[in-house]
């Protein structure tokens, strides 16, 4: 496992990215991309700033724990929108939420949306990236994508996600905030994507703060353990001083690596794995 602090190597130069900006819809494209269970589901759609061919497409998952969040207003949507900067086109969606729709809505909604970008944006690359539940769901559209049940994709990005469902930690306030969608020991346990790591998955990248209480960092190293131990070399950037959602803890100095590392890291992350394709 990499566990990086700072990623400088590319030197990639990033401005205005601030951690409270809000995303706004500006310049996206509002598209039906599927309708399941009788319920239509919409995503904005970020065309790439960069001038020649693009790099492909970054498909965006909003966290909530599965009974709320918006395709504009994810923790990570700010993050996301960088990419487009360097010729990726990003697509935020939205998915249906528990408790009206109990998993796996959410993951057919997802693979719809992996579908929808295939057939209708920039398909020469794809990659995921989520936050929370939303981390969850990209995690495991990555590790199946090698059992034929979801389409593949070329890299997954996933900022403090519950990844071993299988084993809460007791410190944390996981089990609570995910039981209107994954109601049953039995549903957590074959939606983990623990679970189904294989030296097949696609490369990743994991952030989390090493402070968060309502997923224990202990679910992204148990699951970097788990993909290094099928052949992989994850990328971890552990974030000191740092929540749920990135963001500082009282009475602890800032968050470290600042969010201006991360975001290098998270650029680098994608525009080097777009390089390579994918079948």
């Amino acid at each position: 496992m990499r566990a990086l602090v700072l990623m400088l190597a590319m030197g990639l130069m990033l401005t205005g990215c601030g951690t409270t900006e809000k995303a706004e819809a500006a310049g996206a494209r509002e598209v039906s991309y599927c309708t399941n269970g009788g319920q239509a589901q919409t995503l904005d759609l970020y065309a790439a700033e960069a001038a020649g061919p693009g790099r492909g497409t970054v498909i965006y998952i909003h966290g909530g724990g599965y009974t709320e969040g918006d395709k504009r207003e994810g923790f990570e949507l700010r993050r996301a929108r960088i990419l487009t900067k360097f010729g990726f086109a990003v697509a935020s969606i939205n998915y249906r939420l528990a408790p009206r729709r109990r998993f796996p809505a959410q993951l057919e909604d997802a693979k719809c949306a992996v579908a929808w970008v295939k057939a209708n944006a920039d398909a020469r690359w794809i990659g995921l990236m989520g936050d929370s539940a939303g981390g969850h769901l990209a995690s495991l559209i990555g590790v199946l994508g090698d059992t034929g049940d979801v389409p593949r994709v070329g890299a997954v990005a996933a900022f403090y996600a519950p990844l071993d469902l299988a084993a809460m930690e007791a410190d944390s306030l996981l089990p609570q905030a995910i039981q209107p969608a994954m109601p049953t020991e039995a549903i957590r346990r074959k939606w983990s994507p623990l679970r189904y790591v294989s030296a097949g998955d696609p490369p990743f990248l994991l952030v989390h703060g090493r402070q968060d209480r309502f997923v224990s960092i202990a679910q992204s190293v148990r699951f970097a353990v788990a993909l290094e131990q099928s052949g992989h070399d994850p990328l971890m950037a552990v974030v000191e001083n740092a929540d749920h959602g990135l963001f500082p803890v009282d009475g602890l100095p800032a968050p470290s690596p600042d969010p201006a590392a991360i975001d290098r890291l998270f650029v680098a992350f994608f525009v080097g794995h777009s390089k390579v394709d994918i079948p």
